[in-house]
């Protein structure tokens, strides 16, 4: 499987999302690891749901500071994340059914991760700071 670990380019000036975005890898690391040791099926699906409830609160608590921001870009950064939601959704019961692999699951999930941070998340925190310094 691909090495899922911190790195400071994902730090983006915000320490409420870069602490939240702190715990969204770790337990991208967490459903990894439980796919990649063979937990048994109840352990690995409670570490994928646990993923999926903590993106869900993420969202929306980043979805909070772009409302009370009034950030421009609000409607199309909240699409990507309810796309992802579904989509995340589906490539785990995809997995689930024996039709979607681990390891493909999880790349998904942390390059969205990845690319997401830092591009769609960074513009939001650079409107931010310059708009509410």
């Amino acid at each position: 499987m691909i090495d899922i670990k911190w790195d400071k380019r994902y730090l983006l000036g915000n320490e409420r999302i870069d602490l939240q975005h702190h715990v969204f890898i770790d337990l991208i690391r967490s459903s990894s690891d439980a796919i990649d040791s063979h937990l048994d099926l109840e352990q690995t699906k409670r570490a994928l749901e646990e993923l999926v409830l903590y993106a869900k609160f993420h969202f929306f608590s980043e979805e909070t500071l772009m409302i009370n921001s009034h950030y421009p870009k609000y409607e199309l950064h909240r699409e990507e994340h309810v796309q992802l939601e579904e989509t995340l959704e589906k490539k785990i019961d995809e997995y689930m059914a024996n039709k979607e692999t681990g390891e493909a699951l999880v790349e998904f999930i942390f390059e969205w991760f990845v690319v997401h941070t830092l591009y769609t998340d960074k513009e939001f925190i650079d409107y931010l700071n310059s708009h509410h310094a």
